[in-house]
């Protein structure tokens, strides 16, 4: 029962951010830029032929990021389910287990039965709580603000909009955009139980075998939370009785995600650097520090301090480990670009909330001054989560059509080939992408956050629109592969002389002209 309200409420959430209708993709505009990378990594298994797979908007350059959820979506778009139902309802699933999860682990680990504290858990860690909502009346003011609450459509934790000690990472807005990680997450809950269980149980070797593939095959579904769980589970070894099981665990992962690793090492930049401070590393002092994390924690922070107090020293020393999450990624950065550190401390997130939940059910009990105490605190801690919902409920759709609306799509679809590589001059939301076919270069942007050195690309693609220098467009053009040009009316600065001169042209209509590579 329980699980069915989780599940209704998370396909909600998620077909609120994305749809399809009448022959067109919708995205809500917050989910628009991550939205325009997922989108192609789909559709270029779905629509395209993708395997070995490739970027589909770097064409010929291998694969480094974690695409098996987007792949898996692919699957069943390509069985003939639409491509919004396809992703939403895998994403419904893996936030509503997620939940069920958090429901009943808050409850095992403290080996109590309390309905209320399982709830109060998994909602806490939808709706995180932080400050936000005290901008909401300073920015309107306060009577414009209970005026316009109702039609709320926009997260005022962004530091762009609000303040720069704000992250702009706990809102529900990471996981509408980042369905993988959802799903990621929920596979993190899975080695917290099997640690848990590995304090009261022995396992059979088999178990323990399977528990290190499954690990080791992470890096491609979600590479942030196989080093969140290594974290952990290296914390586990020093105070967890179970270090044999644990150390067997971490070999067979060791050995089954190293190729993957050297894999994606091989085509990236990220690598671990000492940058204390995290977003704030370029302004780092302790006031700072701890203002950032009463902003972006709110008042979820000194009563997850409450909750850790009042713990029972064994659950104490259990979730010890897990704060490997939010101290590490205080000291180290992971990433190229910091801010996708975010992910350790969303993963965080999931015991900040249990932590919470904790010290209210204890404060609830303590007669009706501790009743009165936690109606307010659970004010405080819900606020900036009940706007969130608002933008979600109140969001507007930004519409592409996808192949049998768009008659360029129509003709590409009817005189192309699924790996015949396209040059544009579009970035994001290139209609060719939705086609399943290949792009030389789209957002640069994609490829520098996963780790990649886009300005080769960008260089040669520069040198192509600007047609110039003849001979070096065609070395490039044939270097990469590429069968056909389109370029958008809209789209970036094009020669068309140079294009109209040397290149036959194929298709045109009022949005597009489509040249294929023959040289006349």
């Amino acid at each position: 029962m329980l699980f069915g309200v989780f599940f209704v409420f998370s396909f909600w959430l998620f077909s609120r951010t994305f749809a399809y209708r009448n022959g067109q993709i919708l995205v809500a505009s917050n989910e628009y830029l991550d939205f325009g990378a997922h989108v192609p990594l789909i559709r270029s298994f779905s629509k395209g032929q993708n395997f070995p797979p490739q970027m589909p908007f770097c064409s010929n350059k291998p694969i480094f990021y974690h695409f098996l959820f987007d792949f898996t979506t692919a699957i069943f778009e390509r069985m003939g389910w639409s491509i919004a139902i396809s992703y939403n309802l895998l994403s419904a699933l893996s936030l509503a287990s997620l939940l069920i999860t958090i429901y009943y682990f808050s409850q095992k680990v403290f080996k109590v039965k309390s309905r209320l504290l399982g709830l109060l858990a998994s909602t806490f860690f939808v709706v995180t709580p932080d400050l936000s909502f005290l901008f909401f009346p300073l920015q309107q003011g306060l009577t414009k603000s209970l005026e316009t609450i109702r039609n709320h459509n926009f997260y005022l934790n962004n530091g762009l909009r609000t303040n720069p000690f704000f992250g702009g990472f706990f809102n529900i807005n990471v996981f509408t955009n980042q369905r993988h990680l959802v799903f990621g997450f929920g596979l993190f809950m899975i080695f917290i139980l099997l640690l848990a269980q590995l304090n009261w149980q022995q396992f059979k070797k088999r178990t323990i075998v399977f528990a290190g593939l499954l690990l080791g095959l992470l890096p491609f579904w979600q590479n942030f939370v196989f080093l969140a769980i290594i974290l952990v589970y290296l914390g586990a070894l020093i105070i967890n009785p179970a270090r044999r099981e644990i150390f067997k665990i971490l070999t067979v992962a060791f050995l089954v995600a190293l190729p993957q690793l050297v894999f994606i090492r091989s085509h990236t930049q990220n690598q671990i650097s000492f940058r204390p401070g995290f977003l704030i590393h370029d302004n780092l002092t302790l006031v700072n520090w701890l203002k950032f994390w009463f902003y972006n924690l709110g008042f979820g922070l000194p009563v997850m301090v409450a909750g850790w107090w009042l713990m029972p020293a064994k659950v104490k020393k259990f979730f010890l480990p897990i704060w490997a999450l939010f101290v590490i990624p205080n000291i180290f950065s992971f990433s190229r670009e910091p801010f996708n550190d975010h992910k350790f401390f969303c993963l965080f997130a999931i015991f900040e909330a249990i932590f919470v939940a904790w010290f209210l059910v204890w404060l609830w009990k303590k007669g009706n001054f501790g009743k009165i105490l936690t109606m307010i605190l659970l004010t405080l801690l819900l606020a900036s989560g009940f706007l969130n919902l608002l933008v979600v409920k109140n969001d507007v759709w930004v519409i592409f059509p996808d192949i049998n609306k768009n008659p360029f799509l129509i003709w590409l679809k009817n005189n192309t080939g699924p790996r015949d590589v396209f040059l544009t001059n579009l970035e994001i939301w290139d209609p060719v992408n939705l086609a399943g076919r290949p792009t030389f270069l789209g957002r640069p942007h994609y490829l520098w956050t996963y780790g990649a050195i886009p300005s080769e690309r960008m260089i040669e693609k520069e040198i192509i629109l600007q047609g110039e220098k003849e001979e070096k467009v065609k070395e490039i053009l044939n270097l990469n592969k590429v069968k056909f040009l389109a370029f958008n009316k809209e789209g970036l600065k094009v020669n068309w002389q140079f294009f109209e001169k040397n290149f036959p042209k194929v298709f045109e209509d009022d949005q597009w002209r489509v040249y294929r590579l023959a040289l006349k």
